[in-house]
Formats: C-alpha cells, sequence, structure tokens
C-alpha cells in the first residue's frame, strides 16, 4: 500500500475509494466520509453514533464518544476531575445527556490540547488542574477548562463547515448503528450554541468564545 504495488494501489486511499474503484458490493464499505469507522460498535456504544457522524473529524473512536468512556470513573462518586459532575439522568435521551455530551466533549478536548492520554479516563482520578498549574502556572477552574473545551471543538467545526462539508447531512452506513443518533446531535447542538438544524455554530457563540473571526468564513 504504501508503494502502491499491486492490490496495495486499490486500496492505499482507503475502503471507500476502493469499492467505488469497485463497483459491485461497495455498500460492504464501513466508513465515513471516507474514514474507516473504529471497531467499537455504535450498537453498544450508542453515542459513539454520533460522533462517528458528526464530529468534525468523524468515524474515530478517539472523538469524545461519552458512553465510551464512562466505563472510567468519569461517573463515580467526585468525578473523573474536580468539580465536573455530569448529569444525574444522563444515560436517557434528552436534556441531561445532551448537557453531559457537551461537558465530556469540552474536558476531552482540553485534555488533548495538553497531549494528554485518553486512558487516563478509564482507570482513576485526574488532578487535571493541579497538573496544569504545575507545569505552566495557569490558575484555571473547572469551568475555565470547560469553555477552553468548546472554544476548540467549535472551531474544529467551523474548519470542517468552512472547508465545504456539510457535516449534518452525514449518514452512517445503516448496519452500523441500532438508533437516532442525528436527534442526539440536534440536543447537542443545541447545548454548545450551534444551530441544530445546520451544526453551524452561532454568531453569539463564536463571539462568546472570543472566536469573531470564524464569523467571516461562516457567514
Amino acid at each position: 500500500m504504501i508503494n502502491r504495488e499491486g492490490i496495495g494501489d486499490l486500496l492505499a486511499d482507503g475502503s471507500k475509494i476502493a469499492a467505488e474503484k469497485l463497483g459491485r458490493g461497495s455498500e460492504y464499505a464501513m466508513h465515513s466520509l471516507g474514514q474507516e469507522l473504529g471497531m467499537h460498535s455504535p450498537k453498544y456504544y450508542k453515542n459513539m453514533g454520533t460522533t462517528f457522524a458528526y464530529d468534525p473529524t468523524p468515524g474515530r473512536h478517539t472523538t469524545a464518544s461519552l458512553d465510551f468512556f464512562v466505563m472510567g470513573p468519569i461517573v463515580k462518586p467526585n468525578g473523573l476531575f474536580e468539580g465536573l459532575t455530569l448529569p444525574r439522568k444522563f444515560k436517557r435521551p434528552g436534556d441531561d445527556r445532551s448537557e453531559a455530551e457537551k461537558l465530556f466533549t469540552a474536558i476531552m478536548q482540553y485534555t488533548n490540547s495538553l497531549g494528554l492520554c485518553e486512558f487516563a479516563y478509564i482507570f482513576q482520578k485526574y488532578p487535571l488542574l493541579e497538573l496544569v498549574k504545575a507545569v505552566v502556572g495557569w490558575e484555571l477552574d473547572i469551568d475555565e477548562a470547560i469553555k477552553t473545551g468548546q472554544r476548540i471543538q467549535t472551531l474544529r467545526q467551523a474548519f470542517t463547515l468552512r472547508e465545504g462539508i456539510d457535516i449534518i447531512k452525514n449518514k452512517l452506513p445503516e448496519r452500523t448503528v441500532t438508533v437516532d443518533y442525528l436527534e442526539d446531535y440536534k440536543g447537542y447542538c443545541e447545548k454548545m450554541g450551534w444551530n441544530p438544524e445546520t451544526g453551524y455554530p452561532l454568531k453569539e457563540t463564536l463571539t462568546d468564545l472570543n472566536l469573531d473571526f470564524v464569523i467571516k468564513d461562516l457567514y
């Protein structure tokens, strides 16, 4: 595949392109906008259907899939990070779940920006704010961390939209999901301050997140 030799030339650009070249049987390519889906099934980790379809870089299990990461201490007493508590009914469709998806997306983008390993979510409580203070001297609280994560995710979303990808119209192969992941996404968009019908960050959201410079590119 690296040298594009033989069948490797067919597979080098991914399963979507290979399936299109082959023609018959192309419906068997399990991808999201050309990215092969992770082995982690949205049939079990239901929120992963939403992130596989609608994350600004879709199809990856390393996005902020709430149902995938609650296997760890994030939902235990005192939570994963000091001051971060998910709404009590986050496992059920509705407002609590949408809020939890927003909070977890934000905190995950924040920790990703620090270069921290995602396995931290699984094993034990994490001294996140203490770590940041020790390394760079910033006196941040959990609300500032969450807003920083929202800013990162909103900028990622804006970049994808600016490049012409109408992410909210993306659909996963029907064999991969069993739930209405679009309705989950619309609730999440409302919590993020994005238009739930288009996925576009609202102008007031961009202003609040100090992303005014993005407005001209989206509007």
